[in-house]
């Protein structure tokens, strides 16, 4: 999910999707769309959180997307 729509590609409606955010508030995402990590790794169905303030991504979904193993350490994070 992102709060950042400039950075989707392919938008289209969708019903409407509830989402808390973590000041507590609620809104409704309505939108998604497709994005990328790197030049390798495209995300499909993210979805568009208006007065989100940050991106997230599933790690879980990730790796069964892209058949990729996901490693963190303190520092980095290699998929």
């Amino acid at each position: 999910m992102t709060g950042e729509l400039t950075s989707l590609r392919g938008k289209t409606f969708v019903a409407p999707i509830p989402v808390n955010l973590p000041n507590r508030g609620k809104v409704v995402a309505s939108m998604e769309g497709n994005t990328s990590l790197s030049s390798k790794i495209n995300l499909d169905k993210v979805i568009y959180v208006p007065h989100f303030s940050c991106n997230l991504v599933s790690v879980a979904q990730l790796i069964r997307d892209i058949h990729s193993i996901v490693m963190f350490d303190e520092n980095f994070c290699i998929i």
